[in-house]
């Protein structure tokens, strides 16, 4: 499967909004679509600190209905969030899950009237567990979360066998992990309600209601729940989500077992659920989940209530790391100026040239053998290297940007190492493609998108060519979708011209870390991805390489390598814009 970036987005909108070979944005490019559909998730600290991001956003102006005491909260609230959001996190700790799954028989009787009547015996009760390495980081206002499986039904797991079917409707991601909504809060109308107290340890929460209703495209739904608020601090403590309102959730099939029997007059059931959060663990004033309880539950009129699943999550043993600086470089900062000069002129110059784009990728393959440590202890995997194989083509690459009209076109001359004569292409082996990276530096660095970025200025690097690069972290600065992806660039400071990107990669939508190959069972998988820019004409700095790594790494830290890619680009020819020169083998 080919993942592509567009990286020429927002050109000819927003003042010249710029592009990034990962980084665009859904802007004003002439007939053409983004080739990135945006699917984000999260996790329910996510959701708590998107939905106070949106009470302190949403506006505390004082509302005649509110006493002084309420808009007094919201305030509290505007300002935790605010803080708790400013910068950057990050954490690991370890998850444990236990799920029960009750199965029931269903027994027709009838009552001394003849009335038809249903009842339902508890047949089984299965229960499950497993543990975690979970790890959670905010970056660029974004929250990405990573889990390595530990242990399953208390047996210790080296290989990571995947124990994710516990997890609360993990394909559907509706319940655990509901950023999928909460995500579109942001963009939707939010309703609070105070609804009182109720205690909490040594002090008395406030209870909040909110519903807030959301549009996304055609899609509209709704997110209904409460929360507990210290009353001076403002940090939520507990939040429960009324699941049961969503639009994804009322679609859900009844199970057999609770489903209408219309020839006896029986309706069905209705389901029931319930999600709880408890945030009993505090760093630098924000506080983290410890603990998530979840029920699904089957009702009807008479007030019975069956439970069929219930999920205890708790979180413990919290590591957090230092994350980035609080406060970003200011926007005067000459390294800035500098950069946002050399996109703006990068962005309005004309283009026309040809280059050889040649793209190789070395797969690793390896023999996976078990081992022991010690007596007793459960076995092992060890990778060992068996063989590499490669594969190549050789592509003549050519852009055109005349205006606000941008072309790339590529016609195949060699596969693997063999001259291409057939008209149709050869097979693709790049799966992660960057369109138009000559204008990667744009989306991260042009005047437009400065605004909408923080910069964390991480030192210098020496590079090739006698040449000294500042290296900037760049991470948004606001939620949004377009745009939203973040790395590191390099900067020459005299010029302003950028040398490298390197992106983030859990930044980028189309990279999932879950999609393991069997053989690699039980690693973590990350991918390195880098664009170097080396190649340099009338003071704009062009493309010379990118760099592709997927790599897989063990609990205890050690790194396998499975694919690697190299796109080099060489022999440039530069024409007059309007030329039109025809690609010849």
């Amino acid at each position: 499967m080919v993942r592509v970036i567009d990286l020429w987005q927002g050109y000819a909108g927003n003042g010249g909004a710029g592009t990034c070979a990962l980084c665009g944005a859904n802007q004003a490019r002439p007939d053409r679509k983004s080739a990135v559909k945006k699917n984000r998730f999260g996790l329910m600290l996510y959701a708590m600190l998107t939905v106070l991001f949106l009470f302190g956003t949403a506006g505390t102006q004082k509302e005649p209905s509110r006493s002084d005491e309420e808009q007094g909260l919201l305030e509290k609230l505007n300002r935790y969030c605010r803080a708790a959001m400013n910068g950057q996190w990050e954490y690991r700790c370890v998850e444990k899950i236990q799920r029960e799954e009750k199965k029931y028989e269903v027994v027709l009787t009838k009552t001394s009237f003849g009335e038809n009547k249903r009842r339902w015996y508890l047949r089984k009760a299965t229960r499950q567990a497993a543990s975690y390495e979970y790890r959670l980081r905010l970056k660029g206002k974004r929250i990405s979360e990573r889990r390595l499986a530990l242990s399953s039904d208390y047996v210790l797991l080296y290989e990571g066998k995947d124990v994710g079917a516990i997890l609360p409707y993990k394909e559907k991601s509706i319940i655990f992990n509901p950023m999928e909504y909460l995500s579109r809060v942001t963009r939707g109308a939010l309703e609070l309600r105070p609804e009182g107290g109720e205690r909490i340890g040594d002090f008395e929460a406030r209870i909040v209601h909110f519903k807030s209703t959301w549009t996304s495209g055609e899609r509209q739904g709704t997110l209904t729940g409460r929360m507990w608020v210290h009353p001076e601090t403002g940090a939520v403590w507990r939040m429960s989500l009324e699941p049961e309102s969503w639009r994804m959730f009322e679609s859900e099939e009844i199970p057999k077992e609770y489903s209408a029997v219309p020839a006896l007059g029986h309706p069905s059931l209705r389901r029931a659920l319930s999600w709880t959060a408890e945030y009993e663990v505090e760093d630098q004033e924000v506080r983290f989940p410890n603990r998530i309880e979840i029920k699904e539950e089957y009702f009807d009129d008479s007030g019975e209530r069956l439970t069929a699943n219930s999920w205890e999550i708790s979180y413990d043993e919290f590591q957090f790391g230092s994350g980035e600086p609080a406060s970003p470089i200011k926007a005067t900062n000459p390294v800035l100026e500098k950069a946002g000069a050399y996109c703006e002129r990068l962005k309005t110059i004309a283009l026309h040239y040809f280059c050889e784009e040649h793209i190789i990728r070395t797969s690793y393959l390896y023999s996976v053998r078990e081992f022991v440590r010690s007596a007793g202890e459960r076995p092992r995997k060890r990778w060992n290297f068996k063989r590499s194989v490669t594969q190549d083509v050789l592509y003549d690459y050519q852009l055109i940007k005349k205006g606000d009209l941008l072309e790339e076109k590529r016609k195949a001359l060699k596969y693997n190492g063999k001259t291409w004569t057939r008209k149709e292409d050869p097979p693709n082996i790049l799966p992660y493609q960057a369109l138009y990276i000559i204008y990667g530096p744009v989306g991260f660095l042009s005047k437009y998108w400065q605004s909408r970025f923080d910069y964390f200025e991480k030192g210098s690097e020496k590079l090739p060519g006698d040449r000294t690069a500042v290296i900037l972290t760049a991470q948004p600065n606001e939620f949004r979708e377009e745009n939203s992806v973040y790395g590191q660039v390099w900067v020459e400071p005299e010029l302003g011209a950028v040398l490298r990107i390197s992106w983030d990669p859990e930044s980028i939508d189309f990279f999932h870390p879950e999609d393991i190959p069997e053989a690699f069972g039980g690693l973590e998988k990350r991918l390195v991805w880098t664009a170097y820019y080396e190649m340099e004409k009338n003071g704009i700095y062009f493309p010379s390489r990118q760099e592709i790594r997927e790599e897989y790494v063990s609990p205890a830290g050690e790194t396998t390598v499975g694919d690697v890619w190299t796109v080099t680009y060489e022999n440039y020819k530069f024409f007059i814009v309007g030329v039109d020169v025809e690609i010849k083998k």
